[in-house]
């Protein structure tokens, strides 16, 4: 009796030890990114996209309209002298949600480069945290959660979107977040699960379209765990987020119809692009996205070009999981492996929406 009461006490300390050697290297990890996000954050030249999405919100707590006062109020670069563009007093040539919650994080914290930026690096945080959780739950690996969080939170594209005044970060956090909290409820109320995950895929869709490419990760977990239980009523339920946040946008439309349709007509222009030439969108997101613009640019030397390293890490790990068949594959390997493929084809053709 004593012996088995020893070896469940140095069980409790081995599993103590690896909660804490676990809790620890999360929490390097969420600084290493904090780090370079920052020094990206403060180095970075400012350009005009953070412009097109903070001047909304900084409007909307100095005037009380949300509309962008740095832009000719008649037209765009491409259609100048249209009246009926208005953008110095309604801005609709993007959904509002991220407009709405940088104004709350301006009253709260003031209004500046960086700290528009730093409200950026915290949704980098949040979704670090979620895929850290994700990939946890679907290969209850914590090894394999903590070098897919690594390698995100040190990949260039990510450090870098975290660190711009672009909507993008907390778009893409709010759809991890999504799948995050319906592994997390599932187990305990699925219709609870399904309700909570499609209020964030609403709020990610209405901070950046291109969130809604996170249901190609919600709707294949989902499948995965609960393809048995769920059923017409949760698919209606999932509908009731976009269903409220879709009247509200339509109540902020109706507040001038024509200048919402005159913007978006001139937003959406080449926006469809892809959809027409599929093959050519794949080959220009490895030519020109991956390659010519982050991981192997034709200025970049020594270490610099080291960069290239990761993506082909990510590349080697997924095709590694998907060929996979040995038994000591964690479980869900293959499915995150799948969700990365789908991932990128999907982005490279949905990404100019």
């Amino acid at each position: 009796m004593r012996g088995r009461c020893d070896g469940l006490e140095r069980a409790g300390v081995s599993h103590r030890f690896a909660e804490g050697f676990i809790a620890r290297g999360v929490i390097l990890v969420a600084l290493l990114f904090v780090a370079l996000a920052a020094a990206t954050a403060f180095t970075k030249r400012p350009w005009f996209d953070e412009a097109h999405f903070a001047g909304p919100a900084l409007d909307l707590i100095t005037r009380g309209s949300m509309g962008q006062t740095v832009a000719e109020p008649t037209g765009f670069a491409s259609s100048p002298g249209n009246p009926q563009l208005r953008v110095n007093t309604q801005v609709y040539y993007s959904v509002p949600l991220s407009h709405l919650a940088q104004a709350c994080w301006y009253r709260l914290v003031g209004f500046g480069i960086f700290r528009m930026r730093a409200f950026h690096i915290l949704w980098g945080l949040a979704a670090l945290g979620a895929w850290f959780f994700i990939v946890f739950k679907l290969t209850l690996s914590p090894g394999m959660a903590m070098l897919a969080a690594l390698l995100a939170g040190t990949d260039r594209f990510f450090v870098d979107s975290a660190a711009d005044g672009r909507p993008d970060m907390m778009s893409a956090a709010l759809g991890a977040l999504a799948a995050a909290v319906y592994l997390k409820l599932r187990e305990r109320s699925l219709t609870r699960a399904v309700l909570a995950s499609q209020t964030l895929l609403a709020m990610a869709v209405f901070t950046h379209p291109i969130g809604g490419v996170a249901i190609f990760a919600l709707g294949p977990i989902a499948f995965r765990q609960d393809r048995s239980v769920l059923g017409w009523r949760h698919l209606a339920l999932a509908a009731c987020p976009f269903a409220v946040a879709g009247a509200l946008w339509g109540y902020y439309i109706s507040l001038d119809p024509a200048a919402f349709r005159a913007q978006m007509a001139e937003n959406t222009v080449g926006r469809f692009s892809s959809l027409r030439a599929p093959f050519n969108a794949i080959l220009n997101e490895i030519r020109v996205r991956f390659m010519e613009r982050a991981y192997a640019p034709s200025h970049a030397t020594g270490v610099r070009r080291l960069t290239i390293v990761i993506p082909l890490i990510f590349a080697a790990a997924v095709i590694a999981l998907l060929v996979s068949r040995s038994r000591r594959t964690p479980p869900g390997a293959r499915l995150l492996s799948s969700l990365a493929v789908t991932y990128f084809f999907v982005f490279a053709i949905f990404r100019r929406l």
